[in-house]
């Protein structure tokens, strides 16, 4: 163990005078929950887009907004969802410039519309599926 860590090496020693003994004694119980929902993806969009996106357009941030877009609309069964760019951007790990850039790259490929209810309030995003249609 190192010195950079004495309550971590304190809290081990405490509980554990063998060293072995980390190992093999399971001091807490634990509770899983399973939270997760499955999400339904179009398997062209793994196959096609994210090839066309990634490694054409080289825009991978690209990519991720339309698979956050897609995950809070169509895998929410949702239309629409009204929201800002600095909240997308935290929401992905994303820069707001980078989902700026993003959204102008989708919205000119046609994979999504973004429309504004009004001046004051977030762009309602629209993800479209032009391969279905």
């Amino acid at each position: 163990m190192s010195d950079h860590c004495p309550v971590f090496r304190w809290s081990v020693a405490a509980q554990f005078p063998n060293p072995t003994e980390v190992l093999t004694r399971r001091p807490f119980n634990t509770i899983v929950l399973n939270t997760m929902k499955a999400l339904a993806l179009d398997a062209h969009v793994i196959d096609a887009l994210m090839r066309d996106l990634v490694g054409h357009d080289r825009t991978p941030a690209a990519f991720i907004v339309y698979l956050w877009l897609w995950r809070m609309t169509a895998g929410a069964d949702r239309g629409a969802i009204g929201i800002s760019l600095q909240d997308i951007a935290r929401a992905t790990g994303l820069s707001k410039s980078a989902v700026q850039s993003a959204v102008k790259r989708l919205k000119l490929r046609r994979l999504i519309s973004a429309s504004r209810p009004g001046p004051t309030l977030a762009p309602s995003y629209r993800v479209h599926t032009p391969w279905r249609d």
